[in-house]
């Protein structure tokens, strides 16, 4: 079935195909994850090829065949440049990061709302600069782990079930378990000791607060949990090579 769809996406990245065109990945909000054909898209002269760039939040003209694997995108308009995260390195490190998660983690052809407005969402906000950009990243983290699946309770401890008290209590994180009450942590083995600072940041960016109270440390830190969290829930993912160096 053939159709010429209109929708907007995110490009998450981009290929060189031929000696004049491209393929671009996408993530759009009627077709979930897709890779297009842009003809002669690397022309100069192409305003298809420049407007569908890494990182561009775009709306789309596409001619959509269901057996096909690659689209043939025939328009692209600027929706959002976000200029602001580009001009920041540290910025653009991190928004490269939520890209790899669509890249290696969401499979093609699944439409999902929800998902579609969170990257949308969060990419204004690095823009923004409201907050540190790990911080930021952070809160797309948890959101996507979350909606992968592996929703981690800051509530109760997943083991005994006792209540959290977030401003005194710390706690573990346990790969099979998931976030344990301090008296848990050390009982079950392999389990990751969270300080009270980042068990409450935690806390408060899954509840969405304004405020998380992270330092630039504590950030990094509990993104390698949250990473190492998620690499043991699907093994395929490697992790995440923006940050790496971080």
């Amino acid at each position: 079935m053939s159709a010429i769809i209109t929708t907007e996406a995110v490009v998450l990245n981009t290929y060189d195909f031929s000696n004049t065109s491209k393929i671009v990945v996408l993530y759009t909000q009627k077709l979930g994850k897709i890779s297009a054909l842009i003809k002669a898209g690397r022309d100069k002269n192409s305003k298809i090829g420049r407007t569908a760039d890494i990182l561009n939040l775009i709306s789309i003209v596409l001619y959509n065949k269901d057996v096909r694997e690659v689209q043939l995108l025939t328009q692209a308009d600027m929706v959002a440049f976000f200029g602001n995260i580009r001009e920041d390195y540290d910025s653009l490190l991190h928004a490269h990061a939520v890209l790899e998660l669509f890249q290696y983690l969401v499979k093609e052809h699944e439409e999902n709302q929800r998902l579609y407005a969170g990257l949308r969402k969060i990419l204004y906000r690095f823009d923004q600069k409201a907050e540190l950009p790990a911080v930021t990243f952070l809160r797309f983290f948890i959101f996507f782990i979350e909606l992968a699946g592996y929703e981690l309770s800051t509530q109760f401890c997943s083991n005994c079930g006792r209540a959290a008290d977030h401003t005194k209590d710390e706690a573990g994180l346990n790969n099979t378990a998931g976030v344990l009450c301090s008296d848990c942590a050390q009982k079950i083995p392999h389990t990751v000791h969270v300080s009270q600072e980042l068990f409450n940041a935690l806390h408060c960016l899954k509840s969405g607060n304004r405020e998380s109270g992270l330092q630039p440390g504590g950030a990094i830190r509990l993104i390698s949990m949250l990473e190492s969290f998620l690499k043991y829930q699907i093994p395929e993912f490697q992790g995440l090579k923006s940050i790496k160096s971080i």
